[in-house]
Protein backbone atom coordinates (compact mmCIF):
# COMPACT_ATOMS: atom_id res chain seq x y z
CA UNK A 1 0.00 0.00 0.00
CA UNK A 2 1.10 3.56 -0.71
CA UNK A 3 0.68 4.58 2.93
CA UNK A 4 3.03 1.81 4.08
CA UNK A 5 5.86 3.03 1.85
CA UNK A 6 5.54 6.63 3.03
CA UNK A 7 5.13 5.53 6.66
CA UNK A 8 8.50 3.76 6.52
CA UNK A 9 9.99 6.90 5.01
CA UNK A 10 8.47 9.01 7.80
CA UNK A 11 9.71 6.73 10.58
CA UNK A 12 13.25 6.71 9.17
CA UNK A 13 13.48 10.40 10.12
CA UNK A 14 15.55 10.91 6.98
CA UNK A 15 14.91 13.15 3.99
CA UNK A 16 14.68 11.68 0.52
CA UNK A 17 16.48 13.68 -2.16
CA UNK A 18 14.09 13.95 -5.09
CA UNK A 19 15.37 15.89 -8.09
CA UNK A 20 18.12 17.33 -5.89
CA UNK A 21 15.73 18.62 -3.22
CA UNK A 22 15.63 17.06 0.29
CA UNK A 23 12.04 16.28 1.21
CA UNK A 24 10.26 14.77 4.19
CA UNK A 25 6.67 13.57 4.59
CA UNK A 26 4.51 15.49 7.05
CA UNK A 27 3.14 13.57 10.03
CA UNK A 28 -0.57 13.33 10.67
CA UNK A 29 -1.08 15.47 13.81
CA UNK A 30 -3.93 13.23 14.98
CA UNK A 31 -2.20 9.91 14.37
CA UNK A 32 1.45 9.95 15.40
CA UNK A 33 3.75 7.85 13.28
CA UNK A 34 1.51 7.96 10.21
CA UNK A 35 1.95 10.28 7.20
CA UNK A 36 -0.50 13.06 6.47
CA UNK A 37 -2.45 11.94 3.43
CA UNK A 38 -5.77 12.14 1.61
CA UNK A 39 -7.25 9.35 -0.50
CA UNK A 40 -9.49 10.86 -3.15
CA UNK A 41 -10.44 10.03 -6.70
CA UNK A 42 -7.80 8.16 -8.64
CA UNK A 43 -4.91 8.69 -6.23
CA UNK A 44 -3.63 8.92 -2.69
CA UNK A 45 -2.03 12.26 -1.91
CA UNK A 46 0.83 12.80 0.56
CA UNK A 47 2.08 16.12 1.90
CA UNK A 48 5.80 16.86 1.92
CA UNK A 49 8.05 19.71 3.00
CA UNK A 50 11.61 20.79 2.16
CA UNK A 51 14.26 22.58 4.29
CA UNK A 52 13.09 25.96 2.99
CA UNK A 53 9.61 25.30 4.40
CA UNK A 54 8.00 24.96 0.99
CA UNK A 55 5.08 22.52 0.84
CA UNK A 56 4.74 19.84 -1.81
CA UNK A 57 2.21 17.28 -2.92
CA UNK A 58 3.10 13.70 -3.90
CA UNK A 59 0.39 11.74 -5.74
CA UNK A 60 0.44 7.97 -6.06
CA UNK A 61 -2.12 6.68 -8.54
CA UNK A 62 -4.02 3.47 -7.90
CA UNK A 63 -3.92 2.58 -11.56
CA UNK A 64 -1.36 3.51 -14.19
CA UNK A 65 -2.43 6.56 -16.21
CA UNK A 66 0.66 6.36 -18.38
CA UNK A 67 3.86 8.37 -18.03
CA UNK A 68 3.31 10.00 -21.42
CA UNK A 69 -0.13 11.29 -20.44
CA UNK A 70 1.01 12.59 -17.03
CA UNK A 71 4.06 14.32 -18.52
CA UNK A 72 2.08 15.87 -21.39
CA UNK A 73 -0.44 17.51 -19.06
CA UNK A 74 2.07 20.05 -17.78
CA UNK A 75 3.17 20.92 -21.31
CA UNK A 76 -0.35 21.53 -22.62
CA UNK A 77 -1.69 23.75 -19.83
CA UNK A 78 -1.62 27.55 -20.30
CA UNK A 79 1.32 29.34 -18.65
CA UNK A 80 -0.73 31.14 -16.03
CA UNK A 81 -0.31 31.26 -12.26
CA UNK A 82 -3.76 29.75 -11.82
CA UNK A 83 -2.46 26.47 -13.29
CA UNK A 84 0.98 26.26 -11.65
CA UNK A 85 0.04 23.12 -9.76
CA UNK A 86 -0.04 21.48 -13.19
CA UNK A 87 2.64 23.39 -15.09
CA UNK A 88 5.28 23.14 -12.30
CA UNK A 89 4.90 19.46 -11.56
CA UNK A 90 7.06 16.53 -12.60
CA UNK A 91 6.62 12.80 -13.03
CA UNK A 92 9.18 11.09 -10.79
CA UNK A 93 11.60 8.73 -12.55
CA UNK A 94 13.95 6.13 -11.13
CA UNK A 95 16.82 8.55 -11.67
CA UNK A 96 14.98 11.30 -9.73
CA UNK A 97 15.91 9.75 -6.36
CA UNK A 98 19.50 10.32 -5.22
CA UNK A 99 21.39 7.96 -2.93
CA UNK A 100 23.73 9.42 -0.31
CA UNK A 101 24.59 8.99 3.35
CA UNK A 102 21.91 10.17 5.75
CA UNK A 103 19.18 10.16 3.12
CA UNK A 104 16.32 7.74 2.66
CA UNK A 105 16.62 5.50 -0.36
CA UNK A 106 16.47 1.82 -1.16
CA UNK A 107 15.45 -0.14 -4.25
CA UNK A 108 11.91 -0.84 -3.06
CA UNK A 109 11.28 2.81 -2.31
CA UNK A 110 12.76 3.85 -5.64
CA UNK A 111 10.42 1.47 -7.47
CA UNK A 112 7.44 2.71 -5.49
CA UNK A 113 8.31 6.36 -6.10
CA UNK A 114 8.67 5.92 -9.87
CA UNK A 115 5.57 7.18 -11.67
CA UNK A 116 4.32 9.36 -8.82
CA UNK A 117 3.64 13.03 -9.50
CA UNK A 118 5.39 15.71 -7.45
CA UNK A 119 3.95 19.24 -7.48
CA UNK A 120 3.97 22.42 -5.39
CA UNK A 121 1.11 22.90 -2.97
CA UNK A 122 -1.24 25.65 -4.12
CA UNK A 123 -1.52 28.74 -1.95
CA UNK A 124 -4.91 29.38 -0.38
CA UNK A 125 -7.90 27.39 0.75
CA UNK A 126 -10.09 24.93 -1.12
CA UNK A 127 -13.52 26.28 -1.99
CA UNK A 128 -15.00 23.29 -0.11
CA UNK A 129 -13.32 24.46 3.12
CA UNK A 130 -14.18 28.12 2.56
CA UNK A 131 -17.77 27.09 1.87
CA UNK A 132 -17.92 25.37 5.27
CA UNK A 133 -16.78 28.60 6.95
CA UNK A 134 -19.47 30.51 5.07
CA UNK A 135 -22.15 28.00 6.10
CA UNK A 136 -21.20 28.29 9.76
CA UNK A 137 -21.12 32.09 9.63
CA UNK A 138 -17.43 32.09 10.56
CA UNK A 139 -16.67 34.03 7.40
CA UNK A 140 -18.68 36.42 5.21
CA UNK A 141 -18.02 37.38 1.60
CA UNK A 142 -19.17 40.74 0.28
CA UNK A 143 -20.78 41.17 -3.13
CA UNK A 144 -17.56 42.46 -4.69
CA UNK A 145 -15.56 39.44 -3.46
CA UNK A 146 -18.18 37.05 -4.79
CA UNK A 147 -18.17 38.66 -8.23
CA UNK A 148 -14.38 38.67 -8.27
CA UNK A 149 -14.24 34.92 -7.56
CA UNK A 150 -16.82 34.31 -10.25
CA UNK A 151 -14.88 36.34 -12.78
CA UNK A 152 -11.47 34.89 -11.92
CA UNK A 153 -12.65 31.29 -12.25
CA UNK A 154 -14.36 32.12 -15.55
CA UNK A 155 -11.11 33.62 -16.84
CA UNK A 156 -9.24 30.40 -16.03
CA UNK A 157 -11.79 28.31 -17.93
CA UNK A 158 -11.56 30.73 -20.85
CA UNK A 159 -7.78 30.21 -20.94
CA UNK A 160 -8.25 26.44 -20.86
CA UNK A 161 -10.69 26.59 -23.75
CA UNK A 162 -8.36 28.81 -25.77
CA UNK A 163 -5.64 26.17 -25.24
CA UNK A 164 -8.09 23.45 -26.38
CA UNK A 165 -8.07 21.95 -22.89
CA UNK A 166 -10.76 20.98 -20.40
CA UNK A 167 -10.16 20.21 -16.73
CA UNK A 168 -13.10 17.75 -16.65
CA UNK A 169 -13.33 17.67 -12.84
CA UNK A 170 -14.21 21.17 -11.68
CA UNK A 171 -15.50 20.89 -8.11
CA UNK A 172 -15.28 22.53 -4.71
CA UNK A 173 -12.21 20.47 -3.82
CA UNK A 174 -10.28 21.33 -6.97
CA UNK A 175 -10.73 25.12 -6.84
CA UNK A 176 -8.38 26.98 -4.49
CA UNK A 177 -8.81 30.57 -3.40
CA UNK A 178 -6.28 33.01 -1.98
CA UNK A 179 -8.38 35.20 0.29
CA UNK A 180 -5.89 38.10 0.41
CA UNK A 181 -5.56 38.51 -3.36
CA UNK A 182 -8.78 36.88 -4.54
CA UNK A 183 -6.75 34.73 -6.91
CA UNK A 184 -8.33 31.47 -8.02
CA UNK A 185 -6.20 28.41 -8.84
CA UNK A 186 -7.05 24.95 -10.09
CA UNK A 187 -5.56 21.65 -8.95
CA UNK A 188 -5.85 17.99 -9.99
CA UNK A 189 -5.22 17.95 -13.72
CA UNK A 190 -5.14 14.16 -14.02
CA UNK A 191 -8.34 14.06 -16.08
CA UNK A 192 -7.25 16.78 -18.51
CA UNK A 193 -8.67 16.73 -22.03
CA UNK A 194 -6.72 17.92 -25.06
CA UNK A 195 -7.06 17.00 -28.70
CA UNK A 196 -3.50 15.60 -28.67
CA UNK A 197 -4.14 13.30 -25.70
CA UNK A 198 -5.70 9.85 -25.66
CA UNK A 199 -8.30 9.40 -22.93
CA UNK A 200 -6.89 7.17 -20.13
CA UNK A 201 -8.95 4.07 -19.54
CA UNK A 202 -9.22 4.84 -15.83
CA UNK A 203 -10.27 8.50 -16.14
CA UNK A 204 -13.16 9.94 -14.14
CA UNK A 205 -16.15 11.91 -15.38
CA UNK A 206 -16.35 14.56 -12.69
CA UNK A 207 -17.25 14.88 -9.02
CA UNK A 208 -20.65 14.19 -7.51
CA UNK A 209 -22.61 17.40 -7.23
CA UNK A 210 -21.08 18.87 -10.41
CA UNK A 211 -21.86 16.31 -13.12
CA UNK A 212 -24.12 17.42 -15.97
CA UNK A 213 -27.41 15.53 -16.48
CA UNK A 214 -26.62 14.70 -20.10
CA UNK A 215 -23.44 12.82 -19.08
CA UNK A 216 -25.53 9.91 -17.80
CA UNK A 217 -26.18 6.96 -20.10
CA UNK A 218 -28.29 3.95 -19.10
CA UNK A 219 -28.05 4.88 -15.46
CA UNK A 220 -24.27 5.30 -15.47
CA UNK A 221 -21.87 8.18 -16.06
CA UNK A 222 -20.17 7.89 -19.43
CA UNK A 223 -16.61 9.37 -19.38
CA UNK A 224 -16.52 9.61 -23.17
CA UNK A 225 -19.21 12.30 -23.13
CA UNK A 226 -16.86 14.56 -21.13
CA UNK A 227 -13.81 13.92 -23.32
CA UNK A 228 -14.38 17.02 -25.41
CA UNK A 229 -13.82 20.78 -25.57
CA UNK A 230 -16.06 22.98 -23.35
CA UNK A 231 -16.49 20.11 -20.87
CA UNK A 232 -16.08 22.52 -17.91
CA UNK A 233 -19.02 24.80 -18.72
CA UNK A 234 -21.74 23.03 -16.75
CA UNK A 235 -19.65 22.78 -13.58
CA UNK A 236 -18.58 26.41 -14.09
CA UNK A 237 -22.23 27.48 -13.89
CA UNK A 238 -22.66 25.57 -10.61
CA UNK A 239 -19.47 26.90 -9.02
CA UNK A 240 -20.22 30.48 -10.04
CA UNK A 241 -23.69 30.13 -8.53
CA UNK A 242 -22.12 28.85 -5.31
CA UNK A 243 -19.72 31.82 -5.30
CA UNK A 244 -22.67 34.22 -5.62
CA UNK A 245 -25.08 32.62 -3.17
CA UNK A 246 -23.43 30.31 -0.64
CA UNK A 247 -23.66 31.60 2.92
CA UNK A 248 -24.84 30.80 6.41
CA UNK A 249 -27.23 27.86 6.41
CA UNK A 250 -26.68 26.92 2.76
CA UNK A 251 -27.21 23.23 1.95
CA UNK A 252 -24.27 20.85 2.00
CA UNK A 253 -24.09 18.14 -0.63
CA UNK A 254 -21.60 15.52 -1.73
CA UNK A 255 -18.13 17.01 -2.19
CA UNK A 256 -18.86 20.22 -0.28
CA UNK A 257 -21.01 21.99 -2.84
CA UNK A 258 -24.65 23.00 -2.52
CA UNK A 259 -26.28 20.92 -5.27
CA UNK A 260 -27.57 17.39 -4.97
CA UNK A 261 -26.48 15.15 -7.83
CA UNK A 262 -29.88 13.45 -8.06
CA UNK A 263 -31.54 16.84 -8.50
CA UNK A 264 -28.99 17.79 -11.15
CA UNK A 265 -29.60 14.55 -13.00
CA UNK A 266 -33.39 15.06 -12.88
CA UNK A 267 -33.08 18.82 -13.46
CA UNK A 268 -35.46 19.64 -10.62
CA UNK A 269 -35.67 19.58 -6.84
CA UNK A 270 -35.91 21.79 -3.76
CA UNK A 271 -32.28 22.89 -3.69
CA UNK A 272 -32.25 23.77 -7.38
CA UNK A 273 -35.53 25.67 -7.07
CA UNK A 274 -34.38 27.67 -4.05
CA UNK A 275 -31.05 28.53 -5.66
CA UNK A 276 -32.82 29.68 -8.82
CA UNK A 277 -35.25 31.86 -6.85
CA UNK A 278 -32.42 33.55 -4.94
CA UNK A 279 -30.31 34.00 -8.03
CA UNK A 280 -33.25 35.53 -9.89
CA UNK A 281 -33.79 38.02 -7.07
CA UNK A 282 -30.15 38.99 -6.50
CA UNK A 283 -28.47 38.49 -9.90
CA UNK A 284 -31.07 38.24 -12.66
CA UNK A 285 -28.49 37.88 -15.45
CA UNK A 286 -26.69 35.11 -13.58
CA UNK A 287 -30.04 33.36 -13.18
CA UNK A 288 -30.46 33.39 -16.96
CA UNK A 289 -27.02 31.82 -17.38
CA UNK A 290 -27.71 29.22 -14.69
CA UNK A 291 -31.08 28.43 -16.25
CA UNK A 292 -29.47 27.99 -19.67
CA UNK A 293 -26.95 25.53 -18.23
CA UNK A 294 -29.67 23.51 -16.52
CA UNK A 295 -31.68 23.27 -19.74
CA UNK A 296 -28.71 22.34 -21.91
CA UNK A 297 -28.19 18.93 -23.48
CA UNK A 298 -24.54 19.33 -24.43
CA UNK A 299 -21.55 21.25 -23.09
CA UNK A 300 -21.39 23.79 -25.97
CA UNK A 301 -24.98 24.78 -25.14
CA UNK A 302 -23.96 25.88 -21.65
CA UNK A 303 -22.98 29.54 -21.14
CA UNK A 304 -19.41 30.30 -22.17
CA UNK A 305 -16.80 31.76 -19.81
CA UNK A 306 -17.12 35.02 -21.75
CA UNK A 307 -20.82 35.18 -20.88
CA UNK A 308 -19.98 34.89 -17.17
CA UNK A 309 -17.20 37.47 -17.45
CA UNK A 310 -19.59 39.89 -19.16
CA UNK A 311 -22.11 39.39 -16.35
CA UNK A 312 -19.48 40.06 -13.67
CA UNK A 313 -18.25 43.22 -15.38
CA UNK A 314 -21.78 44.57 -15.75
CA UNK A 315 -22.67 43.74 -12.14
CA UNK A 316 -19.56 45.55 -10.86
CA UNK A 317 -20.21 48.82 -12.64
CA UNK A 318 -21.87 51.74 -10.84
CA UNK A 319 -22.73 54.68 -13.05
CA UNK A 320 -21.76 58.12 -11.72
CA UNK A 321 -23.78 61.05 -13.20
CA UNK A 322 -22.09 63.63 -15.40
CA UNK A 323 -22.65 67.35 -14.78
CA UNK A 324 -25.19 67.48 -17.61
CA UNK A 325 -27.14 64.61 -16.07
CA UNK A 326 -27.08 66.31 -12.65
CA UNK A 327 -28.66 69.38 -14.22
CA UNK A 328 -31.70 67.31 -15.21
CA UNK A 329 -32.52 66.39 -11.62
CA UNK A 330 -35.69 67.74 -9.98
CA UNK A 331 -34.17 70.42 -7.74
CA UNK A 332 -37.35 70.66 -5.68
CA UNK A 333 -36.80 67.07 -4.60
CA UNK A 334 -33.14 67.81 -3.87
CA UNK A 335 -34.10 70.84 -1.75
CA UNK A 336 -36.65 68.76 0.15
CA UNK A 337 -34.02 66.13 0.82
CA UNK A 338 -31.61 68.74 2.13
CA UNK A 339 -34.25 70.40 4.31
CA UNK A 340 -35.20 67.09 5.89
CA UNK A 341 -31.67 66.80 7.31
CA UNK A 342 -32.30 69.89 9.47
CA UNK A 343 -28.83 71.29 8.76
CA UNK A 344 -26.61 72.26 5.88
CA UNK A 345 -24.70 69.11 4.79
CA UNK A 346 -21.04 68.86 3.95
CA UNK A 347 -20.20 68.95 0.25
CA UNK A 348 -19.61 65.21 0.20
CA UNK A 349 -23.03 64.60 1.69
CA UNK A 350 -24.61 66.96 -0.81
CA UNK A 351 -23.00 65.10 -3.71
CA UNK A 352 -24.17 61.86 -2.17
CA UNK A 353 -27.76 63.09 -2.27
CA UNK A 354 -27.39 64.03 -5.94
CA UNK A 355 -25.80 60.73 -6.90
CA UNK A 356 -28.35 58.77 -4.91
CA UNK A 357 -31.20 60.64 -6.55
CA UNK A 358 -29.68 60.06 -10.01
CA UNK A 359 -29.21 56.34 -9.44
CA UNK A 360 -32.75 56.00 -8.15
CA UNK A 361 -34.13 57.70 -11.27
CA UNK A 362 -31.94 55.79 -13.71
CA UNK A 363 -31.76 52.34 -12.14
CA UNK A 364 -32.89 49.76 -14.72
CA UNK A 365 -36.10 47.98 -13.91
CA UNK A 366 -35.78 44.47 -12.52
CA UNK A 367 -36.19 41.76 -15.09
CA UNK A 368 -39.69 40.33 -15.14
CA UNK A 369 -39.24 36.58 -15.37
CA UNK A 370 -42.16 34.22 -15.00
CA UNK A 371 -40.63 31.63 -12.71
CA UNK A 372 -42.46 28.62 -11.26
CA UNK A 373 -41.58 27.31 -7.83
CA UNK A 374 -39.33 24.74 -9.48
CA UNK A 375 -37.97 26.12 -12.78
CA UNK A 376 -36.95 22.74 -14.21
CA UNK A 377 -39.88 20.54 -13.30
CA UNK A 378 -41.33 18.84 -16.39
Amino acid sequence: MAADAVEKWLKSNQPAIIEGRPMRPLENPRHKGTPLSVARGQAETFFLTDPAGAKWILKKFRQDLGVHYLAAVGELLPRHIGFYCGTDRLVVKKTSLSSSNGCYSGRGFRDWLTGTVLMPRVEGIAWADLADELRSGERILCRTDRLRLCRNLSELIKLLEQAQCAHRDLSSGNVFICLTSGRVSLIDFDCLFHLRLVMPGTTTSGTEGYIAPFVWCNGRVNPETTWCPNADRFALALLNTEFLLLGKGSPLSADGGMFDQCELRNRHGKQLGRAAQRLKGEFSTAFSLFDTAMRSNAFPECPSPDAWIKFCDAAEKTKIPSLCEVETLDWADVQAALSSRGRRPASVGFLGVLVGKFIKQNRPAAATVSLPEDPWRN
